[in-house]
C-alpha cells in the first residue's frame, strides 16, 4: 500500500467542512417526533372502531399539516414564525384529538401515553424554535434602528 501523508491543512479544512454540513429539515427532532407521531396514529387507527376513526384520519391529516409547516419553515427564514406557529396549532389540535380518544376508550393507556410524549415534545420544540427565530427578528430590527 502507498504511503498517504496528509498534511495539517487538510485536516483543518476537513474539520471545517464537518462544521459545516447542513441537516436537512427530517433530521431535526422535530420532525422527525411529528413522522413517529405520524407512523404511531396509523397504526392505533387499525384497532379503533369505526365510528372513531374520522377523529385519527383528522389527527394524520393535522400531522401531514405539522410535516409540511416544519418544511417550510425550515427551508424559508422569513415565513418561520407564521409556519411554526401553524404548526403548534395543528398539535394542539393533535393533542385535543388525543384526548378525546383516550376519554372514549378507544387507545390504549400505553398508545396515549406515546402520542402524548411525542405531542408534548414537539410543542415544545417547535415552541422553542419560534421564541429563538422571535429573538433573532428582535435583534435585528434593533440593528437597525442603531
Amino acid at each position: 500500500m502507498p504511503n498517504v501523508n496528509i498534511t495539517q491543512q487538510q485536516v483543518a479544512d476537513s474539520d471545517l467542512r464537518k462544521k459545516a454540513k447542513s441537516k436537512t429539515v427530517s433530521q431535526q427532532p422535530v420532525y422527525r417526533a411529528v413522522q413517529n407521531l405520524s407512523y404511531l396514529l396509523v397504526q392505533m387507527r387499525k384497532n379503533c372502531p369505526v365510528k372513531f376513526r374520522v377523529l385519527t384520519d383528522n389527527a394524520s391529516k393535522e400531522c401531514s399539516d405539522v410535516l409540511v409547516a416544519l418544511s417550510l419553515a425550515y427551508s424559508e427564514p422569513t415565513v418561520r414564525r407564521p409556519q411554526l406557529s401553524l404548526a403548534i396549532a395543528h398539535l394542539n389540535a393533535i393533542s385535543t384529538a388525543m384526548n378525546i380518544l383516550r376519554a372514549s376508550g378507544c387507545v390504549s393507556k400505553d398508545d396515549y401515553q406515546k402520542c402524548k410524549k411525542l405531542v408534548t415534545n414537539s410543542l415544545r420544540q417547535s415552541q422553542a424554535w419560534r421564541a429563538s427565530s422571535e429573538v433573532g427578528v428582535l435583534q435585528c430590527n434593533d440593528k437597525k434602528t442603531l
